[in-house]
């Protein structure tokens, strides 16, 4: 029933009454009060007993029923509205009432089974919750059993922020926020077959980081480019030779769109720049920075394609040590390196053997002293890569560098550090690769320190008196290391360590090779040999050649 129009009909009737009857109809209201109200207010009875009423009487009690009508429709909405309120309060908070339950219930059997969207994400919300509520207390439990190794475990990440690598293999670096230890976080997830900037089309990975991706990939212009190459040559021969010959397939690396490092892709960016400039050894040793762009965020640096590198050579070939003559051609060519960038004050700061590739990767095989066979790179040919960390002398620097089996004693004990700590790095990687493992395979400053000394020998006593950190804490007034805070794991670990010389092969002593790592590993960096000098050094004659 349409109640708005019997409305206007009951005030259309009201007013086609006359004044008689209106003023009769107040009267007889006046006359029964009591009577008239309750029949008025009575909606069980029957409307035919009210036949026998006055017309007066019959129409007093059909406002009075409208009235009542009214009274409870209007009820009925302040109801409904605060409902709708709740409603709309429980939606905003998550929660769902019964009778809510109920018709989504209904909907289900008549829709065929199918949910509605709300409830799905409010089921995937309960999942999610539930999860993490179940790692949380898998955290706890393992807190709780591992509750001696806690403090262990508190130095083991603080040194992972200094730059130690997992598994004894790593990276540089200062302080770094939750969202950068987070390797899942800023990665580009283009893949095979993808083309970037228009031109690069992506083949597949070639290495995977804390600072991003380097995937191999194809130039589809690089005809054009070699053509406008040569019509400059033809233009200006002077410039044929210090020319960069563009390749099929270059090396990308795409840098994660994390601010720490899309910065530190710029300062490569801006020192492989300075560095290829200069002609020479600048391109022929230290990796060529074809061209850069920003990709949505992550800055690409394109490079020639180079081979692995040598720690993934040697992991290949089960960490076996390369042949004398292998180590002398990568030496001769790393310790060359570093006089060409130390002649303008760069230091690298991050020399590993993950940073020095090989330009090929085909091997051959190699007849050893013993009569063994051995697989060896077939070009001894390398390039050093990797020169987001490097700084100028002339620049501020940070108080940690280095990955921690490669870091020079003057940065342990944080008295400064200068060229001489490249040199350090050079040292312990000639050595393992002699080696074909860590010289000082250590996580620890104490017990870095420690095999240090035992080593190489003791450390100046003007240089451990400097330290404020280690002076007087773990070494005695002559300058030894007390052992007293070690472990008795770490103690038999740094024992077992052998001398420097005895390193090297009965076969290899005269070949000049313990001279040479001696004159690298010297603990005084005043006192440590420059690049220069070292490649002086009689291991370099012709005699170890193969």
């Amino acid at each position: 029933m349409d109640y708005r129009r019997s409305r206007s009909r009951t005030r259309s009737r009201g007013r086609s009454l006359s004044r008689d009857d209106r003023r009769h109809s107040r009267h007889s209201v006046r006359k029964h009060p009591a009577k008239d109200r309750s029949k008025s207010f009575s909606p069980s009875r029957s409307f035919s007993r009210s036949r026998s009423l006055s017309c007066s009487d019959q129409r007093g009690r059909r406002i009075n029923r409208r009235r009542y009508r009214n009274e409870n429709r209007n009820r009925e909405g302040s109801c409904d509205r605060s409902q709708q309120g709740d409603r709309q309060n429980d939606e905003a908070l998550g929660v769902v009432s019964d009778d809510e339950n109920t018709q989504k219930k209904n909907s289900q059997k008549t829709n065929g089974g199918h949910r509605d969207s709300r409830a799905d994400d409010r089921d995937e919300r309960k999942r999610k919750k539930k999860k993490k509520a179940k790692r949380k207390r898998s955290r706890d439990r393992d807190r709780e059993k591992d509750g001696p190794k806690n403090e262990a475990r508190k130095t083991k990440r603080a040194e992972d922020r200094c730059g130690r690598r997992r598994k004894g293999r790593g990276s540089s670096g200062g302080s770094i926020s939750s969202r950068d230890r987070d390797d899942s976080f800023g990665h580009f997830e283009g893949g095979p077959g993808a083309v970037i900037y228009g031109r690069y089309k992506l083949i597949k990975d070639v290495g995977l980081g804390t600072f991003g991706r380097v995937v191999q990939a194809i130039d589809l212009n690089h005809k054009r480019d070699i053509k406008r190459d040569e019509r400059q040559n033809h233009r200006d021969r002077r410039d044929r030779k210090s020319k960069i010959k563009m390749e099929d397939t270059v090396a990308i690396k795409i840098v994660r769109n994390v601010k720490r490092y899309h910065e530190s892709a710029l300062i490569e960016a801006d020192i492989l720049k300075d560095v290829n400039t200069r002609g020479g050894r600048g391109q022929s040793l230290c990796a060529v920075l074809l061209r850069q762009f920003d990709l949505n965020g992550h800055y690409c640096l394109v490079f020639e394609c180079l081979g692995r590198s040598l720690y993934d050579f040697m992991k290949t070939h089960g960490f076996k040590a390369f042949p004398l003559f292998c180590v002398s051609d990568f030496a001769r060519q790393l310790l060359d390196v570093l006089d060409f960038i130390h002649s303008f004050g760069l230091i690298h700061t991050d020399l590993k053997p993950e940073n020095i590739l090989l330009m090929s990767n085909k091997e051959r095989p190699y007849r050893l002293p013993d009569g063994s066979d051995q697989q060896v790179p077939a070009s001894t040919s390398i390039k050093l890569i990797d020169f987001g960390g490097a700084t100028y002398d002339r620049d501020k620097k940070s108080t940690i560098i280095n990955t921690r089996q490669y870091r020079a004693p003057e940065v342990i004990l944080g008295l400064g550090w200068s060229i001489p700590s490249d040199l350090w790095s050079a040292g312990c990687i000639i050595a393992e690769l002699y080696k074909g493992e860590l010289l000082f395979a250590t996580h620890d400053n104490s017990e870095h320190l420690a095999l240090i000394e035992r080593v190489i020998g003791g450390l100046p006593l003007e240089m451990v008196s400097r330290s404020k950190e280690f002076g007087t804490r773990i070494f005695d007034a002559h300058g030894w290391h007390k052992m007293d805070t070690l472990s008795s794991e770490s103690k038999s670990h740094v024992r077992k360590a052998a001398v420097l010389e005895m390193n090297v092969k009965g076969n290899d002593k005269d070949s000049g090779f313990a001279s040479l790592l001696r004159d690298l590993l010297t603990i005084n960096p005043d006192q440590r040999a420059s690049a220069g000098n070292a490649l002086r050094n009689s291991f370099f004659d012709d005699k170890n050649k193969e």
